[in-house]
């Protein structure tokens, strides 16, 4: 990672502002409450990929067995989260599973919308029944992408118990009101950088080992390029090394040479022109 730029899975690179406060932390643990896709804009994959470890929390089956298949060292629950143990009907938006919610008031809005809504019972847990059966050595950061839920998931944990240095938590994609902002600064978390999807939140004794580094978004101080980006650049990079490409270069080379030979040819005739002219 030193000596090249970092690669952002995330959709907003959030991954590189947690990698800018925390990767000090190497090797640390985190929580993903909605980890949705383990590749496709996953605020985790970065630190998976170097030796994280952690709690991934997905309701939608097909998305647990890709969880399992690309983190089997993580803990990969098939749960939803709320702030009371039990069972609820999980809505799931067919033609854009990203929004799927919990809640029933974002179904309906959905439903207006045009968009088809299928449900499912799905059986959900706190997080302080989560973090009691797995538990990890500490909480690096927690990540909460509940689709209009974040409240209920805050509720359902002891922050006095369990203290993540860092927890982001979608704010911003949902025309709510949300309480969670209140309920993290009741427990000593301070409100900091907000991408305009999501809020950093900073546990108030962690302010001096991480404050600065949590007070802006990514930018090009951070060295990084997005996922897409890198894709492109390693397609290139693969094409440049093929044979195919290596036998065109060397048909099409001799035709380069003898343009710019002509080229040059016509600029210097051009210029004793000129100077006849003269």
């Amino acid at each position: 990672m030193a000596n090249s730029p970092t690669v952002s899975w995330a959709p907003n690179a959030e991954d590189i502002v947690l990698w800018r406060a925390l990767g000090h932390r190497t090797p640390g643990f985190f929580v993903d409450v909605g980890a949705c896709h383990p590749v496709d804009d996953s605020i985790t994959k970065l630190f998976s990929l170097i030796g994280w470890r952690g709690i991934n929390i997905e309701p939608q089956p097909y998305l647990v067995d890709m969880l399992n298949a690309d983190r089997p060292l993580d803990i990969n629950l098939g749960v939803g989260v709320s702030d009371t143990p039990g069972e609820l009907e999980l809505f799931v938006v067919e033609e854009d599973q990203q929004r799927t919610t919990f809640s029933p008031t974002l179904a309906e809005g959905y439903r207006t919308q045009g968009r088809m809504v299928t449900t499912r019972s799905v059986p959900v847990m706190t997080l302080d029944q989560i973090l009691e059966q797995h538990p990890l050595p500490r909480i690096d950061f927690l990540k909460i992408d509940a689709e209009g839920f974040e409240d209920q998931v805050v509720r359902g944990i002891d922050l006095q118990r369990h203290r993540p240095a860092v927890i982001l938590a979608e704010q911003g994609t949902h025309q709510q009101h949300f309480a969670f902002p209140g309920l993290l600064a009741d427990a000593g978390y301070l409100p900091m950088v907000f991408d305009g999807v999501n809020r950093f939140f900073l546990a108030e004794e962690a302010t001096d080992e991480v404050g600065d580094r949590l007070s802006y978004p990514a930018c090009v101080l951070d060295r990084w390029v997005p996922r897409e980006l890198h894709r492109l650049q390693q397609h290139i990079a693969d094409m440049e090394r093929s044979e195919s490409w290596r036998i065109g270069n060397g048909l099409v080379r001799p035709f380069h040479v003898a343009r710019n030979f002509v080229a040059s040819r016509r600029a210097a005739r051009n210029s004793g022109e000129r100077a006849d002219t003269t």
